[in-house]
This record gives C-alpha cells, structure tokens and sequence, in this order.
C-alpha cells in the first residue's frame, strides 16, 4: 500500500523477481516472533465529547483540542517471520505491520515510501545478500504520525528507520529451528458494518 508511482515495467520486474527467487532457493530455518513499534503511527480518528467523530486527512481541519474526547487506537505490533541459511546466517525477513506509508520523499520523487526505508535498514544490518519484505497489516485509519504537520517534511526515512531498528530488534529475539512443514491457515472474519440509516435520514 504506498501513494506513489507503480512503475511502468511491474509486471516484467515481477516475473524477474520470481526467477531470481527460484534459482536461489536454500534450505531454510524459520521462525515467527514479533516486535514492537508504537512511535511512527497514530490514528487519525477522533472521538469528539459531542459524540461525533471524524476523520484528520490531509484535505480535513483538525477539531480543537478542547472538542476532543479521545483518539483512535493504533497497533502496534509487528508480525515477524525470519528465515536462515543452514549457516545460521538470516537471509531473508518477512514483515508485517499496520499504517498507510504516505509520508513520501522530501524531494518530492517516486518512492517505496517508509517501508522502503525499513526495509533498507533490515537489509544493511543483516548478512551480505538478505532482504527484507514488507507485507502490509490492517492499516484502517492509522498514518503516520504528525503527518499532518507543515513544519515537517513529507519524508518516510525517519519513520521507516524507526521501523526497521523495530524489526532488526524482534528478529534477534526471534528463534529458528528445522521444521520440513509449511501450514497455512485460512479464515474469514464477518466484521460488523455500521447501521446508518437513521444517520442519512437525518
């Protein structure tokens, strides 16, 4: 889930990216673990005392402090799953975790977004060749905090640092062992949808 630009060749450096995948399969590893990042999100909902509540985008005023009952929740969580070479070294790293990247670059340009910046940083602290592969969470209505401020730039490195540092510190509490299964788990959820009828009658 990023703002910017999909490039023009996706499809092309998708199919490139599944035949380097292949070629380089090892035996792995696993583990799952989690981490913790509770300083590059807020929620943008507010629950005002009137009780109403409303949204904070871009385009939206921010209600005064004084309205202000409460504010949505965040999650702050990060779903890990680490893979090792029989060398015991971490080649790659799947990561989840729930918050719109849309801060962007500070130059204005096309960008993979904080994300982007998480994942370098997994990348640059782990061996020679690991990647790290961002997956998003349920973002509903968390952005990246104070992206709503003028002062600051509209930039996802201090964000997505932050995030990685996050990530690199599950990962190393996250242990691995030999396992030859592979399980998946499926399930749906029915949510509860909201009843507004009498709302738009109004």
């Amino acid at each position: 889930h990023c703002h910017s630009i999909v490039c023009k060749d996706v499809a092309e450096r998708t199919v490139e990216a599944v035949k380097q995948a292949g070629s380089r399969m090892v035996p792995v590893k696993v583990g799952a673990g989690v981490g913790h990042e509770d300083r590059v999100s807020e929620n943008r909902r507010f629950k005002l005392k009137s009780g109403r509540e409303v949204d904070s985008r871009h385009a939206y005023s921010i209600p005064p402090d004084e309205e202000v009952a409460e504010v949505g929740p965040i999650d702050p969580e990060i779903g890990l799953l680490r893979l090792d070479n029989e060398q015991g070294k971490t080649i790659a790293v799947l990561y989840n975790f729930a918050c719109h990247p849309i801060q962007g670059a500070a130059s204005g340009g096309n960008t993979a977004d904080m994300t982007g910046f998480s994942s370098k940083v997994i990348e640059e602290n782990l061996a020679e060749g690991a990647i790290a592969v961002f997956i998003q969470g349920c973002g509903g209505d968390i952005n990246p905090i104070r992206y709503k401020e003028v002062s600051n730039p509209r930039d996802g490195e201090i964000h997505g640092s932050l995030l990685g540092l996050s990530v690199l510190r599950g990962i190393r509490k996250t242990k691995v062992q030999e396992s030859s299964e592979l399980k998946v788990i499926n399930e749906t959820l029915e949510l509860p949808r909201a009843d507004l009828e009498d709302r738009i009658v109004k």
